[in-house]
């Protein structure tokens, strides 16, 4: 089975150009793992329905919509949810615009009054992007006639090695339609920007803030319009994915509305600069330091309890995949080897880290076709974590791992510890065994004579 070692992969990140026979080693275009890193596409329809009182028209040929229909159902949104099917001569011929128009309004009418959206998104493809179509006339046509908010969601995975990629541009499009004047009186609120679900409030960020005297606020627990315009008021957007920076750009400009990063992130120290920077921000102390001791204690215990397991990680995370494998890495784990889909200029220096600090570490491309041979006779580790499970089923003494809400702040970094920690513990079928037994069968029994 082909690997790269981390010494290899710096070389290719450190040219500008390559041969061809290097970009198929380092980042072919034929195969990409969904398993083993990154998410399936279904985000670009139902991410829009975050908007209260909204719908999503997902407008593309007929065999793009496969990549939703799972995600809508797991979510329950089905009846916010609308498909409209282009036609190979309403693309070439120019007629997309159109059609897509007269059928918005059909849709809309026919509606009664007190039953239609507030705001409507439409979800457009690729062949969208490459022939340029337009849908301003459906925008000017529902604000005009419905008075209904309007905005373009672009699933474009072509895009995906861009600086501005899809997943960027489905963030700007989920906080495009928040109307607050420029000159509306600025609260003591901070927005949380970005992540896949809901943040839960019992956590140390929301009790710091609270404490200070500032409201938190994210977009998922809106319910209403006008709540998802208060979102406007904030003085300060505090980001926690990369693919919400553009976001915030957006709302600065527009909205009048600072922003700093504070992205997830599986490393203690990381966790605490950014509350350093979230202080500096609201000119504000908060008073980190019980959270910060508690939870390093619990580090310090599990990396003790894991000192002598190794790991396999992958990257099918909602954040940067490549930051958590190096954040799970840099933390103390014994990785033994991880997963890698594409290697791209902005990750040299995670792997620069690896071949200082872990040049014996095992990186296998994922996007590689001999993946398959792995899956039949994998690598033993005896933990999985960033994968999906069920692709080692032939490696049956290898436990996955999953951690639950991603970490950002203290308290879920302290509780994606303690899943860690409960998967360390025996087993269910090796409770009872003695120390260093696989088996029950492999026990000498002492004979009574």
């Amino acid at each position: 089975m082909r690997y790269l070692k981390p010494a290899e992969v710096c070389g290719f990140l450190e040219k500008n150009e390559h041969t061809r026979e290097e970009t198929i080693k380092f980042n072919s275009p034929c195969f990409e793992n969904m398993q083993l890193l990154g998410r399936p596409f279904g985000g670009f329809a139902y991410v829009p329905l975050e908007i209260p009182e909204s719908i999503n028209i997902f407008l593309s040929p007929m065999g793009c919509a496969r990549h939703c229909e799972a995600d809508l159902a797991l979510y329950g949104l089905e009846d916010r949810f609308y498909r409209m099917t282009l036609n190979e001569s309403e693309l070439i011929n120019g007629d997309a615009e159109k059609v897509f128009c007269d059928e918005v309004d059909s849709m809309i009418g026919a509606m009664k009054p007190e039953d239609r959206p507030k705001a409507v998104t439409a979800t457009i493809t690729c062949i969208d992007g490459l022939l340029c179509t337009d849908y301003s006339r459906t925008q000017q046509m529902l604000e005009e006639k419905y008075q209904i908010r309007f905005a373009i969601v672009r699933m474009f995975p072509l895009l995906r090695d861009n600086r501005r990629n899809n997943g960027d541009m489905l963030m700007e499009a989920l906080y495009s339609l928040i109307r607050c004047p420029k000159e509306r009186r600025k609260r003591r609120a901070v927005n949380l920007i970005g992540g896949s679900d809901p943040l839960k409030r019992d956590t140390d960020f929301f009790r710091l803030m609270e404490k200070a005297g500032y409201q938190v606020r994210q977009i998922r627990e809106c319910r209403t319009i006008e709540e998802y315009d208060t979102l406007g008021e904030a003085c300060l957007n505090v980001v926690i994915n990369k693919h919400s920076v553009s976001a915030a750009e957006q709302m600065k400009k527009r909205l009048g509305i600072p922003y700093i990063k504070f992205f997830e992130c599986f490393y203690l120290e990381e966790i605490h600069d950014n509350y350093k920077r979230l202080e500096e921000a609201l000119g504000i102390s908060l008073d980190l330091e019980p959270y910060y001791e508690k939870t390093k204690k619990k580090l310090g215990e599990v990396l003790y309890k894991a000192k002598d397991k190794t790991w396999a990680v992958g990257g099918k995370v909602d954040y940067d995949p490549s930051k958590f494998i190096y954040d799970f890495t840099r933390t103390g784990f014994q990785v033994k080897y991880i997963f890698a889909n594409r290697f791209k200029k902005e990750e040299k220096k995670y792997y620069e880290w690896y071949r200082d600090h872990r040049p014996d570490l095992i990186v296998y491309p994922a996007f590689d076709m001999e993946m398959m041979n792995f899956y039949i006779k994998p690598e033993p580790a005896d933990l999985l974590i960033g994968a999906d499970g069920f692709l080692f089923f032939m490696e049956p003494g290898m436990k996955p791992v999953d951690i639950g809400e991603e970490p950002y702040d203290f308290e879920t970094f302290y509780q994606a510890l303690c899943r860690i920690e409960s998967y360390l513990e025996p087993s269910e079928e090796q409770q009872g065994f003695a120390a260093g037994e696989a088996s029950v069968f492999e026990r000498k029994w002492a004979r009574w004579e």
